[in-house]
């Protein structure tokens, strides 16, 4: 059975600590890769959409964040799902972990899981563009790629 990988992208206007993260000054959070086994079914990513960014530059600690939410179907235990994303056209690349919110019934009938991710900048002034790739893995370590049919996906926050 195949799963889909829908996308949205929603406005944040502030980056809250979470402490299983690696914490790099400016009070923001980048995350890190969990250690434990993965496992799901088959994946497939069918489409992602932007409805918004957010952009905050307080004197002191000035950074830029955009967040994703992702619909995972179908649901199963142990996804792997994130963003890989840069703000220097890729000569850096920055990886982030979604989170599982929760699970929601679907369109199918069926049920899916609620991720987010967030990438957060602090060293580019803005105006920022971001260019990311999503993905999801599978139980198998199969790793499937949501990258605009090779385009990548671009958000300017100003």
């Amino acid at each position: 059975m195949a799963s889909d990988l829908y996308s949205t992208v929603y406005d944040q206007t502030a980056v809250e600590q979470n402490e299983q993260n690696n914490t790099h000054g400016c009070g923001f959070t980048e995350p890190r890769w969990s250690s434990e086994e993965k496992s799901y079914e088959r994946t497939t990513i069918q489409r992602i959409q932007e409805t918004s960014a957010a952009h905050k530059q307080p004197t002191d600690c000035p950074w830029t964040q955009l967040k994703v939410v992702l619909d995972v179907q179908p649901v199963a235990p142990n996804h792997q799902v994130g963003a890989v994303w840069t703000v220097d056209q890729w000569k850096t690349v920055r990886w982030s972990e979604a989170v599982w919110q929760e699970n929601k019934p679907d369109s199918y009938g069926g049920y899916s899981e609620i991720w987010e991710v967030e990438m957060v900048d602090s060293q580019t002034p803005t105006p920022v563009k971001f260019w990311y790739a999503l993905y999801a893995e599978n139980s198998q370590g199969v790793r499937v790629w949501d990258n605009n049919s090779g385009l990548n996906y671009e958000k300017v926050i100003i």
